[in-house]
């Protein structure tokens, strides 16, 4: 059960089957459901079908028992026995009984009928209508489910009423067989109808999610330095939002590139201005005759400690920005005076 929750629950695997397994698990369920009323409404027809044929013969067989004064004239030639027992696809049983349940014709002893048949109001059989019902027969080869109608027919002198029971039965295998061929032929096409959409369905889903398809070999074949927008063309507006949110990513990813880009350039420019000019005065200190002049030696000493220090900082600098990247370290804020930030600028150009 838990396994079949983990193939359902989206995000557990490939979005096409989860896809799939939602459009045609619904499907197939539909198409059980559609099979077993197909095959109820089948039997249905089937036992209305042969409930009719049941009605005609028991009408022609009770056509056969005339009442005649205070009996009955049985008129059954040969000719009309093989009408109704006769059947190309089943045998056919009947019994006419008066009172019910007394044989005088037929050739078999039929159960009789259950009391919601016989009497369903309670107040006796109702006359000349006929009533259906299953019943278990037994032969030599077994007990054979039958379907039974119940035709109850009145006769007799006023003063001496009597009841005559038509009772005319026929096995379940011919309505099961026609049952079951209306199911297959229902079953059929409905199978190739299904088969059908499932293979629509399978091209709508591969069809619909080309798009992402696309996003994703237009993102895994990228470089790590190539930050230019996506551009996936006709799209459905799921994926244009992904891609518009990833076009958004990638543009400040670029913006955060170029600003580290240009602050390097710049660090790497200031780096080399304080180089340049403490290996200047390192060369001027090499002077024989310069290097005599103590005084002159002190103010370059200290210019080269100035630039030095101007070095240090920028190099702090760089790792305060290593710090924010790999940590997302946030600079301390505090207060810079301009005017001797200024002074010392203006200093190490003039080489003062």
């Amino acid at each position: 059960r838990l396994r079949w929750l983990a193939w359902l629950a989206p995000g557990a695997g490939p979005l096409r089957r989860y896809l799939l397994l939602w459009l045609l698990v619904p499907q197939l369920v539909l198409w059980l459901g559609a099979a077993v009323l197909s095959y109820t409404v089948a039997a249905r027809y089937a036992n209305l079908a042969l409930d009719r044929s049941l009605y005609q013969a028991s009408r022609a067989l009770a056509r056969q028992v005339k009442p005649m004064g205070s009996g009955l004239l049985i008129d059954f030639p040969k000719a009309a026995r093989d009408i109704i027992e006769t059947d190309p696809d089943d045998r056919v049983y009947y019994m006419v009984s008066s009172p019910p349940g007394q044989l005088i014709l037929g050739n078999q002893r039929l159960p009789e009928p259950p009391p919601e048949v016989s009497s369903p109001n309670g107040l006796g059989p109702v006359l000349d209508k006929p009533r259906f019902y299953d019943a278990m027969l037994k032969e030599r080869e077994g007990a054979v489910q039958v379907r039974v109608v119940a035709l109850y027919l009145a006769w007799g002198e006023a003063d001496a009423p009597q009841t005559m029971l038509v009772q005319l039965a026929k096995s379940r295998i011919g309505r099961d067989t026609l049952a079951t061929q209306i199911l297959h032929d229902t079953a059929l096409p409905l199978t190739g109808l299904v088969l059908l959409m499932s293979l629509i369905v399978w091209a709508s889903l591969r069809a619909g999610l080309a798009p992402l398809a696309r996003l994703h070999q237009a993102v895994i074949s990228r470089a790590p330095s190539h930050l230019d927008p996506i551009q996936l063309g006709r799209a459905p507006e799921e994926v244009q939002a992904l891609t518009a949110a990833l076009n958004k990513l990638l543009q400040a990813v670029r913006e955060s590139v170029g600003q580290q880009q240009r602050f390097i350039s710049d660090a790497a420019h200031q780096l080399r201005t304080p180089l340049a000019g403490i290996l200047g005065f390192i060369e001027t200190l090499a002077d024989p005759e310069l290097g005599k002049d103590v005084e002159t030696r002190q103010r370059f000493l200290k210019i080269m400690d100035g630039e030095a220090r101007r070095m240090q900082r920028l190099i702090d600098d760089l790792i305060s920005l290593s710090r924010i990247e790999a940590e997302k370290y946030r600079l301390p804020e505090a207060a810079v005076d301009l005017s001797e930030l200024t002074a010392e600028v203006v200093g190490v150009a003039v080489g003062v």
